[in-house]
């Protein structure tokens, strides 16, 4: 089973980055990118992801209103979906902000390929 995966930031070299190294792994495919979190929610909802990657500084909505709108607004199963942030940011306080928001693990940028790989195979067993 191909498990398929939904990157979210707002910089595009890091989704194209992200893309490349998703795309790298047979079991992983990217079936949208998104700018915004906003575009990450309409994405969501547009296609059946079995996992999201999430910036949380992105503008028009961040990664945090992002996920707490995922997690409140929409049905099951996408509403339960693992939502993986990866942010530049390392401050105890965002990440406990994320977890409060309903983040399912916290990757900080830079990150080592095998630990998104490693995340995305223990959220989804």
């Amino acid at each position: 089973m191909v498990i398929r995966v939904l990157i979210a930031d707002d910089s595009f070299l890091m989704r194209k980055v992200l893309t490349d190294i998703v795309n790298s792994d047979s079991n992983l495919e990217v079936v949208g990118t998104a700018s915004t979190g906003l575009e990450a929610i309409k994405l969501t909802k547009q296609l059946k992801p079995d996992v999201i990657t999430l910036d949380m500084q992105m503008p028009v909505m961040d990664g945090f209103e992002a996920t707490k709108y995922i997690r409140t607004e929409m049905d099951a199963p996408k509403k339960n979906l693992p939502i993986i942030a990866l942010t530049a940011d390392v401050m105890l306080s965002e990440k406990t902000r994320a977890f409060e928001a309903g983040i399912s693990d916290y990757i900080t940028k830079p990150f080592d390929a095998n630990k998104l790989f490693a995340s995305i195979t223990r959220l989804l067993q």
